[in-house]
């Protein structure tokens, strides 16, 4: 009786700390942070004919959706500590506490599930650049979105594994013991992802010289996993295991705000577009045609060739861009 009651208290601690007004009020900001960038990032795209002609900026935008997705699970999981927090109850039953986490744990899947169709696809375009010339700009990312959305669900199933409807527990976090059925799905499912993103992005990034990204990965989602999956083989202490699940979910937010400024900001084209969105003048850097037959942007002091001596602009690589 006395090592429960140890053990409940124990758990407790980590639940004072994620009720917390400042670990709420940080949590809350990092949520917001994703949700506005990444939809700042959606809009930008959606709403640019030149960007949308790309299968890679809608790549990026599959990815700012599942970012976005993390957010709102943040969000949700801010507002139900908050209102818990106002009318304490004594137990919570497990299916409240996975629900709590769900929207969370399928955007975090299909997050890095982007990343590595995102991987494979700048691997694609250096490799056989011709082949990649030619995928559908709509087809492609769609089928990709498709096949991410529908692993991610089923990942998300894995969740609701092994609990107890009618079961109560003292304290709602995934890290206690009354909660493990996901754990094995979770572990197997990180470790072939970071696998296979390292392996695909590394070599990728190694022939672009830029490790920015791989970098955010390791230090968003790649450290803390090792920590959880470590402490959950060693069987760490209740403690230390819900704590590692509050640090993981921390930094699930944090690569869901960074992770779309690196992307975003990277890319010479989409960060020029998504400046000019917040400004409201988005519509001012589309090409268009004048009456009088000459090529201009507007606002733009450029000489009117005639048409007869006219030639197609030459194509301008953005930043960071690969040569297709």
């Amino acid at each position: 009786m006395n090592c429960v009651y140890q053990g409940v208290h124990l758990m407790s601690i980590s639940h004072d700390i994620e009720s917390s007004n400042v670990f709420l009020i940080a949590r809350f900001f990092i949520a917001a942070l994703a949700v506005c960038g990444n939809a700042i990032i959606i809009l930008t795209i959606f709403r640019s004919s030149r960007l949308c002609t790309r299968a890679y900026n809608i790549l990026i935008a599959q990815l700012a959706v599942a970012d976005l997705i993390v957010g709102l699970g943040l969000l949700v999981r801010v507002i139900a500590t908050s209102i818990l927090k106002l009318n304490p109850p004594e137990n919570y039953t497990e299916l409240y506490c996975v629900s709590v986490a769900a929207i969370t744990v399928f955007g975090c899947q299909l997050s890095q599930l982007t990343v590595l169709l995102i991987a494979i696809d700048r691997l694609t375009a250096i490799k056989w650049p011709l082949d990649y010339k030619n995928k559908d700009p709509f087809w492609y990312p769609l089928r990709r979105f498709l096949v991410c959305g529908f692993l991610s669900c089923g990942g998300l199933g894995a969740l609701y594994i092994n609990i107890d409807i009618d079961n109560h527990i003292p304290v709602c976090t995934l890290g206690g013991k009354d909660i493990r059925g996901f754990a094995p799905y979770w572990i197997a499912f990180s470790i072939l992802l970071c696998a296979l993103i390292f392996a695909t992005y590394g070599y990728t990034l190694h022939l672009l010289h830029d490790t920015m990204v791989l970098l955010s990965y390791f230090i968003c989602y790649v450290c803390p996993f090792v920590s959880l999956f470590f402490g959950i083989i060693f069987e760490a202490p209740e403690l230390i295991l819900s704590l590692l699940v509050l640090i993981n979910g921390v930094t699930m937010g944090l690569n869901a705000a960074v992770n779309i400024f690196l992307y975003g900001w990277k890319y010479k084209e989409l960060r020029v577009a998504m400046i000019d969105f917040v400004r409201g003048e988005e519509r001012q850097r589309e090409l268009s045609y004048k009456t009088d037959g000459c090529l201009s942007i507007q606002h733009s002091r450029r000489k009117c060739t005639p048409s007869s001596e006219r030639t197609a602009p030459p194509f301008e690589l953005a930043e960071g861009d690969v040569l297709l």
